[in-house]
């Protein structure tokens, strides 16, 4: 997922979700990632005080994907995220019980 004008790169690895806001000072809330169904948590946040930044994001959070009907083949849903500027988080899939 690369959207170049809002500078927002999000990418998957395994069951790791890697997401970027490159803009020097435009935050997005509720922005729209598509990733595979499931739970999300936060395994990083470079906005936490302990990188410096301002601790806008709640790490305790668990996100969950909403269903998209147009996306039900390729089995992606979206994640509502919210990504302050110049931020990176990392958000690992969590396992079905």
């Amino acid at each position: 997922w690369d959207n170049g004008g809002d500078q927002i790169l999000a990418f998957m690895r395994k069951d790791l979700l890697f997401i970027f806001n490159f803009h020097p000072f435009k935050s997005f809330t509720d922005y729209g990632i598509l990733a595979p169904k499931g739970s999300y948590k936060t395994v990083l946040n470079t906005d936490s005080y302990t990188f410096g930044g301002y601790g806008l994001i709640d790490e305790s959070i668990e996100h969950f994907t909403i269903p998209d009907p147009l996306y039900k083949k390729e089995k992606k849903e979206w994640l509502r995220l919210y990504l302050p500027a110049r931020s990176a988080q990392v958000l690992k899939l969590q396992k079905r019980k």
